[in-house]
């Protein structure tokens, strides 16, 4: 029998969707389950059990997390009002788009769901630092638009699936033209010449640099790409001002995510001493580095150009401290990264079976084009694969890269994404023993 991966608690068998009831997983009582396995736990709210917080939130602390479920629309006043106690509120309609989210992010030889909750739809930078809000939308695939505001400075960023796409930035040291003017590529009276005809002709001042002669349209692709990072990293420097989160429905970015959550983090660190970064990796120094369960994560892009090497030790047995020992500072800098983007984990005890974080890549190997690696894998998938380039696989077909492409490529592309990581199951885990990383973003912190 297949195991269960989540529970519906109701006494109304009509309530949930019947194609989610499956495998004895609908029941009139909390299941009496004493261990964690990461089981997810809806419940209806017209449910008596509803009101025994101590039972849920014990379910909560040691199994899995518990998905409070709504016959009325739910307000984004009340979903904040229930993460109190960790839980979340959703309305019944959702139910069966969160269980095909949470498919997606798991793979179906693990039922262990490990993310973080949902950041709260309206706060300040005081309450949750940027670093923090990036990841909780990223690691839980968020769509929708996020205003941020400090004095007179405000941006735009819209998000799909949890990677910023378009980000609109009054700053005028975030415009194109002011930036590639503080890069030396072009001169201060080019970039006016340029704003001249951009607003003249109502066009995109990229486009006007490019029919005056001063990109090509390879150099404009890598400057909208550093401008994309800059409007990002910026708000690292943010300890005050204001957000708004609005989940809604938006298209598909036109084009892919240029740098993976990672990296975005490790530039944001720029700003953060390297005191503060060892600070934050001594509080987790008895914990073991653990490859994030689930492959959206465990499998985010790695550039060939920074050396991996030394996380190849990474094997959910070794702790902090040891990793950390004669480490270099870029070494460092790379761990609090990957442990904010939630690539490598914390667990207060090492992993009875090894599972190194794989698919490191190779310098010099030729980059192939979306359907040129599709092909490729699926010509290959049906034998047999060793785990290095299996791994290196899952990060080539991680679905950040192919968000921008047509539905044929990214069902296709997701399709092998889950084979792959079907075959590289990870071990038997208590999501108990998962600690979060903490680290602290303020300067005053560093006192």
């Amino acid at each position: 029998m297949t195991e269960i991966n989540y529970y519906l608690l109701s006494l109304d068998r009509q309530f949930f969707p019947m194609e989610l009831v499956i495998n004895d997983n609908l029941r009139k009582e909390i299941p009496r389950l004493n261990f964690s396995n990461g089981e997810e736990l809806y419940i209806d709210l017209l449910h008596p059990q509803v009101t025994d917080v101590q039972h849920l939130a014990m379910w909560n602390e040691r199994v899995g997390p518990v998905i409070l479920v709504s016959r009325v629309q739910v307000s984004h006043e009340s979903k904040d009002a229930v993460k109190g106690n960790d839980f979340e509120l959703i309305h019944i309609d959702d139910v069966k788009k969160r269980i095909q989210d949470r498919d997606i992010l798991a793979s179906s030889s693990s039922n262990i769901l490990v993310t973080r909750p949902k950041p709260p739809s309206h706060g300040t930078f005081e309450e949750i630092l940027w670093g923090e809000l990036l990841v909780s939308l990223y690691a839980n695939r968020m769509t929708g638009t996020l205003y941020v505001k400090q004095d007179k400075k405000k941006k735009v960023m819209n998000f799909y699936l949890g990677v910023p796409s378009q980000i609109k930035s009054n700053k005028g040291q975030e415009l194109l033209g002011r930036m590639l003017v503080e890069e030396h590529i072009i001169t201060p009276e080019q970039c006016d010449e340029s704003v001249k005809i951009m607003r003249e002709q109502k066009r995109l001042q990229g486009e006007v640099l490019l029919e005056m002669g001063l990109l090509n349209e390879l150099t404009l692709k890598a400057a909208l790409d550093r401008q994309w990072a800059i409007k990002l990293i910026d708000l690292f420097d943010w300890h005050e001002g204001e957000f708004n989160f609005k989940e809604e429905e938006l298209a598909p970015p036109g084009e892919a995510m240029p740098f993976p959550m990672w990296e975005v983090i490790f530039n944001g660190l720029a700003f953060i001493s390297m005191a503060m970064v060892d600070a934050s990796l001594a509080r987790s120094n008895d914990l073991y580095l653990l490859p994030n369960p689930i492959p959206y994560l465990r499998y985010q892009p790695l550039p060939d150009s920074v050396d991996f090497t030394e996380f190849q030790k990474v094997d959910g047995r070794i702790p902090v401290s040891a990793f950390i020992k004669d480490g270099s500072e870029e070494t460092r800098r790379l761990l609090v990264s990957l442990l904010m983007s939630d690539a490598l984990i914390l667990s207060t005890k090492p992993l009875d079976v090894p599972f190194s974080f794989g698919g490191i890549p190779v310098p010099g190997q030729p980059p192939l084009t979306g359907p040129e690696l599709i092909s490729t894998v699926d010509n290959e998938i049906e034998n047999t694969m060793d785990s290095g380039v299996m791994e290196s696989y899952l990060r080539k077909l991680h679905p950040d890269r192919f968000l921008h492409e047509e539905a044929e490529l990214i069902k296709k592309s997701k399709e092998l994404f889950l084979k792959l990581s079907d075959r590289r199951s990870f071990p038997v885990f208590s999501a108990r023993n998962i600690r979060p990383f903490r680290f602290g973003w303020k300067r005053g912190d560093e006192a």
